[in-house]
């Protein structure tokens, strides 16, 4: 009886040490699957780190290397400022284009309008012969074209020294809003669109926003044409960076504006980038522009008859938006 006994208490022993080998096994588990998870939750978030600092270092090079191309490209009004004065040189325009979209705008704008030049440089282009028929503000970020701008006759009502892609007004304050080669100066496609929005943002809900910039379609079909007729040089703006046609009717969509019309300088284009640099020498090409001026400004005439009917081809070419 005592053995058996014995043997039944080592048996009861046996079983409560398998019992708590069991438990320990199975904290061992519990705690094992715990640490997997604590690392998988630090790896976890390792890569989510990794990946905010990725970002933030691809935005800080992509940022500084927007910074560097926009002062390098206020260097460059600057010293057209200093060197052209108020002269219609200063913005790298030409007679006949300054000519074609101020007949279009005096179209547009009627004799009371407020109406804003973002980029307005020295004023010489539209926003001085503008300032005759209407309330014309203008806004610059370089101080140079500012200054010229100020001293240049004219009936202009307002300066201010501004950012396209910040504009200090408030909401729907002016009744036609435009630009003219601006939008191309900004260096990055995300910035334009900013600015675009801008422009949107200030204009009245009745009134018009106008874009008269270098945009990608018309401007590659002008270079294709240049290459298959053995015409002049290559459009390449080396300052600026094209406007995407499709880009800007989608931001203005997104504003909650409608296209209205495009309007181009397709004749008149064509002459000057394809058939006279083909037909005359090199150096003789601005005495043969000079000397066609009257019929490049017939060409634009006719354009507005019945531009809507021609493919888009050359520089400045005007988008007019309004609200539905």
């Amino acid at each position: 009886m005592r053995r058996l006994t014995s043997m039944t208490s080592s048996s009861e022993q046996q079983d409560g040490s398998d019992e708590t080998s069991l438990t320990e096994t199975d904290d061992l588990r519990q705690n094992k699957t715990e640490q997997e998870d604590s690392m998988a939750e630090i790896q976890v978030k390792e890569v989510r780190v990794t990946g905010i600092r990725d970002s933030l270092l691809d935005w800080a090079h992509h940022y500084q290397a927007y910074r560097q191309k926009r002062a390098a490209n206020s260097a460059f009004w600057s010293d057209q400022a200093t060197r052209h004065g108020t002269a219609l040189e200063a913005t790298a325009t030409t007679n006949w284009v300054r000519a074609a979209s101020l007949r279009r705008l005096k179209r547009l704008v009627r004799r009371n309008d407020s109406t804003l030049e973002i980029g307005c440089g020295n004023a010489s282009s539209l926003l001085r012969p503008l300032s005759y028929f209407c309330r014309a503000y203008g806004v610059d970020i370089t101080f140079e074209m500012l200054a010229a701008a100020k001293g240049a006759e004219g009936r202009i009502r307002g300066l201010a020294r501004s950012d396209a892609c910040r504009l200090p007004f408030a909401d729907e304050q002016f009744d036609v809003v435009y630009t003219s080669r601006c939008l191309i100066n900004v260096l990055d496609p995300e910035m334009q669109s900013l600015a675009m929005r801008e422009a949107f943002r200030v204009a009245k809900r009745d009134g018009m926003v106008l874009f008269i910039e270098n945009f990608d379609k018309p401007v590659a079909a002008t270079n294709r044409a240049i290459k298959e007729w053995g015409g002049g040089d290559p459009i390449v703006d080396e300052q600026n960076l094209l406007l995407g046609l499709q880009r800007t009717l989608e931001v203005a969509q997104g504003a909650g504006w409608r296209l209205v019309r495009i309007q181009g300088n397709t004749l008149a284009s064509f002459l000057v980038h394809v058939l006279v640099p083909k037909i005359a020498l090199r150096k003789a090409v601005i005495a043969v522009d000079r000397l066609f001026y009257p019929l490049y400004t017939t060409l634009t005439w006719i354009e507005d008859l019945f531009g809507s009917q021609l493919p888009l081809f050359g520089k400045d070419t005007m988008v007019i938006f309004k609200r539905p």
